[in-house]
Order: structure tokens, then C-alpha cells, then sequence
């Protein structure tokens, strides 16, 4: 995997509960992780499972270039133009 001054974006979404996309997503920044890369995970889940996760954990907040956040529940279009606009790694 090379390094690069772009951010990508990788996107989950299904409107049925249960299947696995915070598995999938964790799975997947763990391994981004794994491979030297930076990862910031945006939770817009209305359970806010990875946010829970990672609030709540001490241990999870120690994963070096992990970021967890909760996505805003209003502005959403500006939001993810602005996140587009100016993600950089």
C-alpha cells in the first residue's frame, strides 16, 4: 500500500441492522491501521456503535492514528463537501 497526500473515502450503508457493517468498517481500519496508514472513522450510525465503542474504551483511544467521531446530524450536505474539500490524509 502506498502512502499519499489524498484522503480515501470508504463508505458503509445499508438501511437493515445487523449486517456487519461496523464489523466490516473496523475489520477494514484495523488493517489500514495495520498497513502505516491513518484512519478516521465518522459514525452517522443512528446506534452509534463504533462511537460507543471507542468512547468508552480506554484501550481504543490508545490505537495510534485511529480517529473516532460521531457525524453531525444536521448540515450533513456541507459537512461532507467540506470534509471532501479539505481531507488531505
Amino acid at each position: 500500500m502506498s502512502h499519499t497526500d489524498t484522503a480515501k473515502f470508504i463508505s458503509f450503508a445499508s438501511p437493515k441492522g445487523g449486517v456487519g457493517k461496523s464489523t466490516s468498517c473496523l475489520a477494514i481500519a484495523g488493517a489500514l491501521i495495520a498497513a502505516g496508514e491513518k484512519v478516521r472513522i465518522i459514525d452517522f450510525d443512528q446506534t452509534e456503535t463504533i462511537w460507543r465503542w471507542y468512547s468508552d474504551s480506554p484501550t481504543a483511544k490508545a490505537i495510534p492514528n485511529l480517529t473516532v467521531e460521531k457525524g453531525p446530524t444536521e448540515n450533513l450536505g456541507a459537512y461532507i463537501t467540506d470534509l471532501y474539500d479539505t481531507a488531505t490524509d
